[in-house]
């Protein structure tokens, strides 16, 4: 299990997501292709500080080590 550096005095919001991981590079792919990118999927959560302003992205509250651990990686037969 990845953990996440709890930052001291500081609260977190939680927010669980499906990560997708894909397989092999790419760029501009067609829709009914995208599927086979795909390698697999993993639960994630995405952990961020609050957001005092929400007309500024927050980097700051989100791009720090450690803030989105990933669990293990489905493989891709498991997505169809």
């Amino acid at each position: 299990m990845n953990r996440f550096p709890f930052p001291q005095g500081e609260k977190v919001l939680s927010g669980a997501t499906v990560a997708l991981i894909v397989g092999k590079t790419a760029t501009k792919v067609r829709e009914e292709d995208a599927a086979e990118y795909i390698a697999g999927y993993a639960l994630a959560n995405d952990v961020s500080l609050p957001e005092e302003s929400f007309y500024r992205p927050a980097i700051k509250a989100k791009c720090r080590d450690g803030f989105c651990p990933i669990g293990r990686n489905r493989g891709s037969q498991q997505c169809r």
